[in-house]
């Protein structure tokens, strides 16, 4: 019967998840069925070692030593040395010297919500959904076109989908200057990445503060307002600044 109880918690978000309904695995919305691990586990050490106490606890402080040196690392993972606030500082630092403000940006919904936090330097923001699938703010003279929730981070795929949209919304011409910026957790390689692993990704270059934030520039191209050409490494307008 405690078996059973302690199972419960598990079949039921395994089910969740499965039925795409709540999330199940290694991530805070998981973190709820701890509780109930940890007891299972804790049943059966006592029960294998007769309820001795010093045994009891030189597992379980070897199961915790374990788990510290080998931690299981499930994506998206921020390496510690880019969890610093000095990028997101040296990214905003970038924005507002080399990026003229005539300029957009364009960045998907978690970049949003750290640059309505960094470039605003934590002031109120107003946020204009009225275009569909879009929020838009200004703040440190930049106008900031976020994508919606639906497009959370970008990734090829999204982001050449939410690319011509803007375009559309945003009455950008052929040969407007797009920079799009991209901070925060990553599936993988950043959308910068695998745009320079592309066939025709020759001479892409971005710049990076740590490994989760990037910022590239883009230019509207012509005449096909579903793609875009790339500038750098052209000789014309290049990004300046930071590492790339």
């Amino acid at each position: 019967m405690l078996a059973v109880l302690l199972l419960i918690p598990f079949i039921i978000n395994c089910a969740l998840g499965l039925a795409d309904v709540y999330p199940y695995g290694g991530t805070r919305h998981s973190i709820f069925l701890a509780p109930f691990g940890l007891a299972g586990i804790s049943v059966l050490i006592a029960k294998a070692l007769r309820r001795r106490v010093l045994p009891a606890g030189s597992v379980a402080f070897a199961i915790v030593a374990a788990c510290s040196v080998f931690p299981a690392r499930h994506l998206p993972y921020i390496a510690r040395g880019d969890q610093s606030v000095a990028h997101m500082q040296q990214a905003v630092n970038f924005i507002e010297r080399q990026i003229p403000p005539s300029d957009a940006l364009l960045v998907d919904d978690q970049t949003g919500l750290l640059l309505a936090h960094y470039l605003c330097r934590q002031q109120p923001v107003s946020w204009d959904r009225s275009v569909p699938g879009f929020q838009t703010f200004n703040c440190a003279n930049h106008r900031v076109i976020a994508t919606t929730a639906d497009i959370y981070m970008f990734d090829s795929d999204s982001f050449f989908s939410a690319l011509p949209r803007a375009e559309r919304a945003q009455g950008w011409r052929p040969g407007n200057p797009v920079w799009v910026v991209q901070a925060g957790w990553l599936w993988g390689d950043g959308l910068a990445q695998k745009l320079r692993t592309k066939p025709d990704g020759h001479g892409f270059r971005a710049v990076s503060f740590g490994r989760n934030v990037n910022i590239f520039r883009l230019t509207v191209a012509t005449p096909a307002p579903s793609s875009v050409q790339r500038t750098e490494g052209k000789g014309n307008l290049p990004l300046r600044g930071g590492k790339t």
